[in-house]
């Protein structure tokens, strides 16, 4: 499976957001929000498919 990172931050700044809203929005840290953007958490997949 492909990351979800680059699509992640491409749906975000399109939608005019920071990572600090969107984290907002889905209930989790900026940090975390960077981690999966830039690809260095490994469980990613897993937070996603919790949304």
């Amino acid at each position: 499976m492909s990351s979800v990172g680059p699509l992640l931050s491409e749906l975000r700044k399109q939608n005019r957001l920071s990572q600090l809203e969107l984290s907002l929005l889905a209930d989790v840290s900026s940090r975390h929000i960077s981690f999966i953007e830039t690809g260095s958490n490994q469980k990613q997949q897993n937070w996603m498919g919790q949304c």
